[in-house]
C-alpha cells in the first residue's frame, strides 16, 4: 500500500502520472488505490500521500465501527470469512471503514487525467497460474471476467442476484471496506491448515469485544449483533471466502457467450486475492482490447523479485499472448537485484516492453545486506507503521522511480517516435 503511494508520487513529480493509461493492482496495492481514488484532486500528490500517512500512522478504529460494518452483511446468504477479514484489514492495516462505493470513483476519472483503475480477484478454487478465463476485474464502470466478454455488469449491480442474465433481486453495491478485504485476501491460501486455531482466535476476540462493549454500556442492538456473529462463526469458519451472487448464474446456453458451464451452473462465486495466482495484474492489462505498449512493473515483494515477471511470461506463453523474453530475470541474483530491468518488446508485433523495477535493490538498499534489512523491516507481515517507518518506505519507493526516470522517459519517447518497434 505505502510503496505504491510513493511510486505514484514520484511519477507525478516527474510529470508522467497523467501519461499512464491503466493502474492495475492486486493484494495490498489495491488498498492504496481505493484510498487515493477517494480523493478528487491529485495536482499536489504529496497532499494525497500525507492523507494516507495520517490514515496509516494516526487514525484508529473503534470496535463499534467494525461491528457496524459487519451488520451490513451478517444476515445475507453471501456472508463469509471475507466479511470478517475486511474489518480486520480495516482495523490493522488501512485504519478506516471505507463506506464509499467503487462506482463513485467514476466521477474522478471522467476527465482522463488519472490512470483508469482496475482491481482484481480470482475464484477460490483456481490454483493453475496460466488459467486465462478466471481473472475478474473490478472498475468504477464494470465488473466481470476479463476474457469472458459477455460477463460484465455495471459496478452498481455487483452483488445483486441474477438468473439467465437478468437481475432478479437488486442488492446494494458493496462498499470499499468489503472490497479491500476481498482484493487483499492472501490469507485464503496461506493458512487454511490453521482453521481450528483461527476459529479459537476469532471466538476469543469476539469475547473480548463483547466484554468491552458491555463495559461501555452500548446499545443492546450492537450486543445482539455481536452474539449473532459468534453464532455464525461455525458456519463461516468452514473456510468460505468471497461469497457473492454469480452474475452468470444460468446464463443462456443459446447465447453463444462462451461462458463455461462450471461458472454458469454456480449460484454463488467464491473469490480471493488474485495475487495468490500471479502477484501482478498482467492478465487484465494484456487482454486484446487494451493493447498495452509499455508496462511499468513495480515489484514490492519481500521475496524473489523476479518470480512475478517469470510467472507472467509463463502465463503469456501458455495462452499465446505476446510478451518479451525475460532471460535476464532467469539469471539474475534474487538477493542482489539491480533497480531496473528492461525487457524489450515490439510494437509492430503487439509485444509490450516491460520495465521491471524491484523496490529492494542494490541501488536503493546499497547491497545484499541492506536489501535483507529492508525486506525484513517491510515484510508483508508488517502491519504497524510509525511516521518514521512510513516516510522511510515512501522515500525508498520514490527513489526507485527517480533513479530511473530517464530510462522510463526514454522508453516512452521510443514508442511515440516509432523507435520501439
Amino acid at each position: 500500500m505505502i510503496s505504491l503511494a510513493g511510486t505514484l508520487e514520484a511519477l507525478n513529480e516527474a510529470g508522467l502520472l497523467n501519461c499512464v493509461t491503466y493502474l492495475c493492482g492486486v493484494s495490498g496495492s489495491t488498498w492504496c488505490m481505493s484510498s487515493i481514488y477517494d480523493i478528487q484532486d491529485w495536482t499536489k500528490f504529496d497532499v494525497v500521500v500525507q492523507k494516507i500517512k495520517d490514515q496509516i500512522t494516526k487514525a484508529r478504529l473503534g470496535w463499534r465501527e467494525m461491528i457496524e460494518q459487519l451488520e451490513i452483511t451478517i444476515d445475507e446468504d453471501t456472508f463469509s470469512l471475507t466479511d470478517i477479514w475486511a474489518v480486520f484489514v480495516a482495523y490493522f492495516m488501512t485504519h478506516q471503514i471505507n463506506k464509499n462505493k467503487l462506482s463513485e470513483h467514476r466521477k474522478g476519472i471522467e476527465d482522463g487525467k488519472k490512470p483508469y483503475p482496475i482491481y482484481t480477484a480470482v475464484p477460490v478454487t483456481i490454483t493453475y497460474r496460466p488459467s486465462k478465463d478466471n481473472w475478474m476485474e473490478f472498475t468504477p464502470d464494470h465488473v466481470g471476467f476479463t476474457e469472458l466478454k459477455n460477463s460484465f455488469l455495471q459496478t452498481e449491480d455487483y452483488g445483486s442476484k441474477f438468473d439467465e442474465g437478468q437481475i432478479v433481486m437488486k442488492k446494494t453495491e458493496p462498499n470499499l471496506c468489503y472490497l479491500d478485504g476481498l482484493w487483499g485476501s492472501a490469507i485464503v491460501d496461506i493458512i487454511p491448515e490453521w482453521k481450528d486455531e483461527i476459529e479459537t482466535l476469532l471466538e476469543n476476540i469476539l469475547d473480548e469485544v463483547h466484554k468491552a462493549l458491555l463495559e461501555e454500556s452500548v446499545e443492546q442492538d450492537i450486543i445482539n449483533l455481536l452474539e449473532k456473529i459468534k453464532k455464525n462463526i461455525k458456519d463461516v469458519i468452514s473456510w468460505k471466502w468471497g461469497t457473492t451472487n454469480n452474475q452468470l448464474y444460468n446464463y443462456p446456453e443459446s447465447s453463444g457467450s462462451g461462458i463455461p458451464d462450471y461458472i454458469s451452473k454456480m449460484k454463488f462465486l467464491h473469490l480471493k486475492d488474485a495475487g495468490l495466482l500471479l502477484n501482478a495484474a498482467y492478465p487484465v492489462v494484456l487482454c486484446e482490447e487494451r493493447t498495452a505498449d509499455l508496462i511499468l512493473s513495480f515489484d514490492f515483494s519481500e521475496g524473489d523479485p523476479f518470480q512475478t515477471i517469470k510467472y507472467a511470461k509463463e502465463y503469456c506463453d501458455k495462452n499465446n499472448i505476446m510478451f518479451p523474453d525475460v532471460n535476464e530475470a532467469e539469471n539474475a541474483d534474487v538477493n542482489d537485484p539491480n533497480d531496473c530491468y528492461i525487457f524489450k518488446g515490439n510494437k509492430g508485433e503487439k509485444k509490450p516492453t516491460v520495465m521491471h523495477l524491484p523496490l529492494f535493490n542494490n541501488v536503493n538498499c546499497k547491497g545484499p545486506d541492506g536489501i535483507q534489512e529492508y525486506r525484513k523491516e517491510f515484510s508483508t507481515r508488517t502491519f504497524d507503521y510509525t511516521e518514521e517507518s512510513f516516510s522511510k518506505l515512501i522515500a525508498a519507493a520514490k527513489a526507485n522511480v527517480q533513479n530511473n526516470i530517464d530510462l522510463i522517459t526514454e522508453q516512452i519517447e521510443n514508442l511515440v517516435t516509432g523507435n520501439g518497434k
